[in-house]
């Protein structure tokens, strides 16, 4: 995505200048960046929703990747 490369560089200019400018420049990119991201999720969501009578596996490997934790509880230490 072009946002997120524009995103990154203009991190890049602030970081190196450390000007309000910069920041306020980056800040407005980075929130750019963050509704595309978003608004590509919500309508690759909406696809495979679209999707889900004809190709039912893609759908449930989507799920399933959503609600799946790792399932482990780990030890208890003593001191």
């Amino acid at each position: 995505m072009a946002a997120l490369r524009k995103k990154k560089k203009a991190c890049g200019v602030y970081l190196k200048s450390r000007h309000r400018r910069d920041y306020l420049d980056y800040v407005k990119l980075r929130n750019a960046a963050k509704s595309e991201v978003r608004k590509a999720l919500r309508n690759y969501e909406r696809d495979i929703a679209r999707r889900a009578k004809k190709n039912p596996k893609a759908f449930y490997r989507y799920v399933n990747g959503k609600i799946k934790g790792t399932g482990v509880i780990p030890d208890l230490k003593r001191r």
